[in-house]
């Protein structure tokens, strides 16, 4: 009730985050690599043939702000603003 009270109705939605360590091919020295953190597909992208290593998932819940598509607003000004 407190926290309602003083929260109020709104709650931000939660969903669920896929995280792995992956493995990739260096492209510069040629040699096979491990991530040293977890990360989801959409952050592995960046590394040439990333792959999932089994074993290594971890589900994480993210609370989504039910304000926007982000936490952070971007103004006119280009300058990013505090959470909201």
């Amino acid at each position: 009730m407190f926290m309602q009270l003083f929260f109020g109705a709104r709650r931000p939605s939660s969903t669920t985050v896929e995280l792995w360590q992956w493995r990739y091919r260096d492209a510069s020295t040629g040699r096979v690599c491990r991530t040293a953190l977890r990360m989801t597909a959409e952050e592995a992208a960046r590394f040439p043939q990333a792959e999932r290593i089994e074993g290594t998932l971890v589900l994480r819940k993210v609370d989504v702000p039910s304000g926007g598509s982000g936490m952070f607003r971007r103004r006119a000004s280009g300058r990013v603003s505090t959470p909201v």
